[in-house]
């Protein structure tokens, strides 16, 4: 069992385990802010309520003492099941990424795997110009 990150009628889709999915946003916290990605890597430290009082109230004081984009932020931290985001917040995650190149880096189930990142790229375009959610389950 994994995460599928789709949309609606869309020509693509992306088959991942909860670490790709978890890699895939990681990733896209270091693009948005250094500091972020290196808070978003504390995430797995939590274990407990009180771990994760803490944790959340660290991410919320950068998000406001950064003023960084509460719709991205969003998408980092949704549940790994059953989210979604609307267009315009894929637009939003494009122009964050549009101009890094990862490599060989991937998410997706190694048999699926071929130039991740940018076909993600395409689809978040193609969610903003056919106002489709990016949803994953």
């Amino acid at each position: 069992m994994g995460v599928s990150l789709y949309a609606t009628n869309s020509k693509y889709s992306f088959e991942m385990g909860y670490g790709g999915f978890y890699n895939l946003r990681k990733n896209i916290a270091y693009a948005v802010d250094v500091e972020l990605g290196d808070i978003y890597e504390r995430m797995l430290e939590c274990h407990s309520r009180k771990d994760y009082d803490w944790y959340c109230s660290l991410v919320n004081k950068m998000v406001e003492e950064k003023r960084l984009d509460g719709s991205v932020i969003d998408f980092l931290f949704q549940s790994d099941a059953g989210g979604a985001v609307e267009y315009k917040v894929c637009k939003k995650v494009y122009d964050v990424i549009k101009d890094i190149d990862f490599g060989d880096k991937g998410f997706q189930y190694v048999s699926y795997r071929d130039n991740d990142y940018e076909k993600l790229k395409l689809f978040l375009l193609e969610c903003y110009r056919y106002h489709r959610k990016m949803r994953w389950s």
